[in-house]
């Protein structure tokens, strides 16, 4: 079975991985654009997630000041049982 691997960084850190397999034949490289904060949210209409959460890699990362609780078993059956 084929194995993947992610990489993410800048273009110099991508550039030395990319050294180092120089001669592998199975390489497949994506470059997303860059969007602009502000245009993405006005082209794609209504987001489900707040809007103050940031995103990367198309997956948001919710704000987290308002809930700062440590989360226990406990606390997870509290929360199913509501």
């Amino acid at each position: 079975m084929a194995e993947a691997e992610l990489i993410q960084g800048t273009g110099e850190e991508l550039m030395l991985h990319l050294e180092k397999r120089r001669h592998q034949k199975n390489l497949l490289l994506i470059i997303p654009e860059e969007e602009d904060a502000d245009n993405a949210t006005k082209s794609e209409g209504p987001q489900p997630y707040p809007a103050g959460a940031a995103i990367r890699n198309g997956v948001p990362l919710f704000p987290i000041a308002e809930r700062t609780e440590v989360v226990t078993i406990e606390r997870v059956r509290q929360l199913l049982e509501e």
